[in-house]
């Protein structure tokens, strides 16, 4: 009977993932370019995605406690009913105004979903002690990578036939997922304990907030490792939000906007499948050369020839969030990993707003291109000094 309740329960969850991933990344591949076909400028799409980074760093904090008070149920069908109208303003307006409410939506949207469904997948699983979280994890990525893949091939694909239109079709998903939810997602039982534990959760809050802090002041390596991963925000927001413009800039066709987005997909992998642990500041040098080598030679090529040069950045930039993520994981406590991974969290929120406010005003005045060499040797120079800072604390060890 439990095994059939647990098939039953993945069945749901994985279905509704997949749906949402496919939903989610239908306008990824080519959101620059629809944006600019709205006439939004440059530094404005900057300004936009502010407001989602504002939404997620006011609701990120308090969306656990959403899901106490009314279920994780709940907290999803909201989530998804709050993207839809997001959806629906960036299908039926033009307007820079109503394109930046649109994105604190989808901010607040993101903030609500996160931890919802798939931490109740968890917890039954923890509960019911089957030995399947492993398992669990592993799938969860591999579905939404599917879905990440999937979403973005069809996007493209019926962009260049049903221009912004394409927001029907995830509209459509996502009402398809409120459906599986409602009639096919267990309600939540035995709210009582629930509020119990919520109780007794409240009066550990101030000692694990103190306790957290006092990590991170005296632990070297937490610090430096929050530190790095709110700075290398600095390089992310501008690839999140504008390597297809740059793209543009060096005369890609927008038609294959979906195979590199694929390929980042892959990019990704890759580093997460690297022996971390093995990792020196020895090779912290011709990292360095590689990065800006990289970047000397895509600045007087065209093309293709870009491209290339482009996903190597991603590829080392992507390692450095990697290895700074492993090192954070690697030295915090037990007892504290909520709270310090939600205040990591949050700082890099704080930063992507920064970059993003510092991009729009940048971007009036300097060319994209340029912004993006700085861009990416500064965070090759900071990463490259933290490195050798943590190597030198572990050999006075």
């Amino acid at each position: 009977m439990q095994e059939k309740t647990l098939k039953s329960r993945l069945f749901t969850y994985y279905l509704t993932l997949i749906l949402n991933s496919i939903a989610l990344s239908i306008p990824h591949a080519i959101l620059t370019v629809l944006l600019l076909s709205k006439g939004i400028k440059l530094y404005q799409i900057a300004a936009i995605q502010l407001f989602y980074n504002i939404a997620m760093t006011i609701f990120e904090f308090p969306s656990g406690v959403i899901s106490d008070i009314i279920s994780r149920r709940w907290t999803f069908l909201f989530a998804n009913i709050t993207l839809i109208i997001a959806y629906f303003i960036i299908l039926i307006y033009d307007s820079y105004i109503l394109m930046s409410i649109a994105w604190f939506l989808y901010g607040l949207s993101t903030a609500l979903s996160t931890g919802t469904i798939e931490s109740d997948m968890i917890n039954y699983v923890k509960i019911n002690k089957m030995d399947y979280y492993t398992k669990l994890f592993k799938n969860s990525n591999l579905i939404a990578l599917v879905g990440m893949i999937i979403g973005a091939s069809l996007g493209q694909f019926l962009y260049n036939r049903i221009d912004e239109k394409i927001y029907i079709v995830s509209i459509l998903l996502l009402s398809l997922i409120i459906l599986i939810i409602i009639f096919n997602y267990p309600v939540k039982e035995k709210i009582k304990d629930k509020r119990r534990e919520s109780q007794s959760l409240k009066t550990k809050i101030v000692s694990i907030i103190k306790e957290g802090k006092r990590q991170i002041q005296s632990n070297i390596y937490l610090k430096y490792s929050i530190i790095t991963l709110s700075l290398l925000q600095i390089f992310f927001q501008l690839h999140f939000h504008y390597w297809q413009a740059l793209s543009l800039e060096y005369h890609i066709s927008k038609k294959l906007f979906f195979i590199i987005y694929i390929l980042f997909q892959f990019i990704s992998i890759g580093i997460y499948n690297l022996p971390v642990d093995k990792f020196n500041e020895k090779r912290i040098f011709p990292i360095g050369i590689i990065t800006i080598g990289s970047i000397l030679w895509i600045r007087g090529t065209d093309d293709y020839k870009f491209l290339i040069g482009y996903m190597i950045i991603v590829a080392i930039v992507s390692f450095m969030k990697y290895y700074m993520t492993y090192i954070l994981n690697k030295k915090v406590e037990i007892e504290t990993i909520s709270t310090i991974t939600s205040f990591d969290s949050t700082m890099q929120r704080l930063c992507s707003i920064l970059t993003l406010s510092i991009l729009n005003i940048l971007l009036r005045k300097y060319s994209l291109i340029s912004i993006f060499y700085i861009n990416s040797i500064l965070v090759v120079l900071i990463f490259s000094v933290i490195i050798f800072r943590i190597k030198t604390l572990e050999n006075e060890k």
